[in-house]
């Protein structure tokens, strides 16, 4: 069988393409691989490679980045795809491996095909949901440290959810963003001091969560099972996931049947916004603009009368 090699693939140094075309040779693929482009992300740009043979591959590289953060995305990323490959109602494209260079690093996976979620979809999508959120851990948090696009998450396991949400999501973000806004500085500090009160008494399942569940993660195969990508995975409160899904729109239909077949706790409300608080301060962090009065808006949603 004749080795692969790459060609029209940019953005690839030569000891990174080598390694990649070693791990394709292992997943089969043999003779002159084509990449073509389909597009990026913040961090990363995607391939469709397809062999002589029309065996198919996605490529995703990841950066150019600081020293070893491009390798620390890749194989988180892999890490969070096999974690939701472990529920069996998603088709989750299965991870053929991964390298990194420098300051560069590549995800390799099977190929899916995939088209985006229709209104038609919502009952599928909710089922699977809901089967990933019925699978349960024994502690919040994760076994590894991970990625919420290129931002760090820190995880570890916690016994309390509310002590995690805090610990290893609020307070990092409010400490990179500190002297940034004041207003939203300010807010911020309120939110972490008014948590214990927010969550007393909830003390949810550590169900399964993707953990950055808006509509451009979510999509059908060509036979109609639901599949995720780009996680951020933990085990946290369902509502979180359910959250993100309702922050940026699209996927209200999604959240109806959801809700129609596992309704939320009272309070859900106001948590939501809480949840919400995390994913626009993250997005200010990354993009500026108009989310830091995004943020500061649903963090006094969720204070409501607490100060």
């Amino acid at each position: 069988m004749n080795r692969p090699t790459i060609v029209a693939l940019h953005g690839c140094g030569e000891t990174l393409r080598h390694r990649l075309e070693d791990t394709l040779a292992a997943a089969g693929a043999a003779g002159q691989v084509r990449a073509q482009p389909l597009g990026g992300g913040d961090t990363g740009r995607a391939w469709r490679l397809t062999d002589p043979h029309h065996r198919q591959f996605f490529l995703k590289l990841i950066g150019p980045l600081a020293p070893a953060q491009a390798a620390a995305m890749g194989s988180a990323e892999a890490d969070g795809l096999t974690a939701l490959a472990s529920c069996p109602v998603l088709r989750l494209p299965r991870v053929l491996g991964s390298g990194s260079d420098d300051a560069t690093a590549f995800l390799l996976l099977e190929h899916v095909a995939m088209r985006p979620p229709a209104e038609a979809d919502a009952p599928t999508l909710a089922a699977a949901l809901i089967s990933l959120h019925r699978r349960i851990w024994p502690a919040y948090g994760w076994r590894r440290d991970n990625f919420i696009g290129p931002t760090p998450q820190l995880n570890g396991w916690w016994a309390d959810w509310g002590a995690f949400f805090a610990a290893r999501r609020l307070a990092p973000l409010l400490g990179r963003l500190a002297g940034r806004d004041a207003a939203l500085d300010a807010a911020g500090q309120r939110l972490l001091a008014a948590l214990p009160r927010l969550l007393a008494g909830h003390h949810p399942p550590a169900s399964l969560l993707h953990g950055d569940l808006w509509r451009g993660n979510v999509a059908l195969d060509a036979q109609g099972r639901a599949t995720l990508f780009d996680p951020a995975v933990h085990a946290g409160d369902r509502e979180s996931d359910l959250a993100m899904m309702a922050l940026f729109g699209g996927l209200e239909a999604v959240l109806a049947a959801y809700e129609a077949r596992w309704p939320l706790p009272p309070g859900h409300e106001r948590r939501r916004a809480l949840y919400q608080s995390y994913h626009l301060l993250n997005h200010y962090l990354l993009f500026g603009a108009g989310y830091g009065r995004q943020a500061r808006s649903a963090i006094e949603r969720a204070l409501g009368g607490d100060a």
